[in-house]
C-alpha cells in the first residue's frame, strides 16, 4: 500500500522520532491531548529532540492549523504501545489555557472541527469505512491510556468521544448500524453456565484480571482431551494453567459454549484485528462477547 498523507496540512517539521510502519495497512485512529497550549510550530520543536523520545503524525493547535511531525508511512512514537501506533495514525490536539488551568483540557471549537476533517480525511486515504470505540485497543478509535497510566487524552476529550465517532461517521458517510432488537436470552445451564468468580487470568495487554469463567470448565476440558485427563485428573488449577499458559493458543476448547475457531468465523472483523493472537479471542468473549450474546458455539449461517 502507498501511503499518503493529509493534504489539510498547514505547517511541516518532521520528527526524528519513528520507525519504519511495519503493518500495510492503518486501521486506527488515535486521539491525544497535549495537556498544554502550545502551537503546531511549539510541539514540533518538542517533537524535533531525539532527548524527547516522543512524536504523533500530526498535531492541532487552538487556532485550528494542522501540522505534519511523521509521516503516515512511518509509526509515531504516541501511545507507549508499538502494536497501536503500528495500526493508527496519531493526533496532538492543543488544549484551551482555560483548560489547562482547570485540568479539564477542552479543546477549541477551531481545534475540534480541524481534528474532524483531519480524521475523515485519515479514514477516506486509508479506505476506513466506518469508525467505532468498544473501550479497548479492538475499537477503530483508541486512546493512549489504555496502553499506559496516563490520563490522556484528558476528561474532555473522553465526556465529548461519543460526538467524534459519531461527526467522523457521518463526514466519511458510514451507514449507521441498526439498532439491535433484543431477544431472550436463554438461561445458561450444565457445561454451558459461566463458573465466575474462581479462574483468573492477567490479561497480557493491559495486566487487569479477567474472569475466565466463561471460557473455562475444568470438568469439560479434562473430559474432551485424554492427554490433559491422564496428566493432570481433577486437578482444576492444573487444568486451568495448563488452559493459559499452552490451551488458547492451541486454540483447545474448554467449555461447551466457546469454541475460538468458530468465533473467528462468526466474527470476521475480529480477526482484522487479532490474526493469530488466539488468546486474544478467548478474552474479549470473556470481557464482552458473552455480555453481548455474541455466538461461539455454532457456526452461522
Amino acid at each position: 500500500m502507498a501511503f499518503t498523507n493529509s493534504s489539510l496540512v498547514n505547517y511541516t517539521k518532521l520528527s526524528p522520532n519513528y520507525n519504519k510502519r511495519t503493518e500495510l495497512k492503518i486501521t486506527k485512529i488515535t486521539i491525544h491531548h497535549m495537556a498544554g497550549n502550545m502551537t503546531v510550530e511549539q510541539c514540533g520543536a518538542l517533537f524535533a529532540k531525539t532527548s524527547k523520545k516522543g512524536s504523533s503524525n500530526y498535531g492541532i493547535g487552538t487556532d485550528g492549523r494542522i501540522a505534519l511531525y511523521v509521516e503516515e508511512r512511518n509509526r509515531a512514537w504516541t501511545s507507549g504501545s508499538q502494536w497501536n501506533d503500528q495500526r493508527a495514525v496519531t493526533i496532538e490536539v492543543a488544549n484551551t489555557s482555560a483548560g489547562v488551568k482547570n485540568k479539564t483540557y477542552e479543546i477549541s471549537d477551531k481545534a475540534y472541527a480541524s481534528l474532524i476533517k483531519l480524521c475523515i480525511d485519515i479514514c477516506k486515504r486509508n479506505n476506513i469505512k466506518s469508525v467505532n470505540f468498544t473501550g479497548d485497543k479492538y475499537g477503530v478509535m483508541t486512546w493512549h491510556c489504555m496502553y499506559q497510566s496516563t490520563a490522556c487524552p484528558g476528561p474532555y476529550i473522553k465526556k465529548i468521544f461519543g460526538q467524534i465517532v459519531s461527526d467522523i461517521n457521518k463526514g466519511i458517510g458510514a451507514t449507521p448500524a441498526p439498532t439491535p432488537q433484543p431477544t431472550p436470552t436463554p438461561t445458561p445451564s450444565g457445561d454451558d453456565k459461566p463458573i465466575l468468580g474462581k479462574y483468573y487470568y492477567k490479561s497480557p495487554f493491559d495486566g487487569k484480571k479477567i474472569d475466565m469463567g466463561y471460557v473455562f470448565n475444568p470438568t469439560y476440558y479434562a473430559n474432551k482431551y485424554s492427554d490433559l485427563k491422564k496428566a493432570f485428573g481433577t486437578n482444576d488449577k492444573k487444568l486451568f494453567e495448563h488452559f493459559t499458559k499452552y490451551g488458547m493458543n492451541e486454540r483447545r476448547q474448554a467449555a461447551s459454549n466457546f469454541n475460538v475457531d468458530v468465533y473467528m468465523a462468526n466474527y470476521h472483523s475480529l480477526v482484522t484485528d487479532y490474526k493469530k493472537d488466539y488468546p486474544a479471542y478467548y478474552e474479549h468473549y470473556c470481557r464482552f462477547g458473552y455480555n453481548e450474546g455474541r455466538n461461539a458455539k455454532t457456526y452461522n449461517k
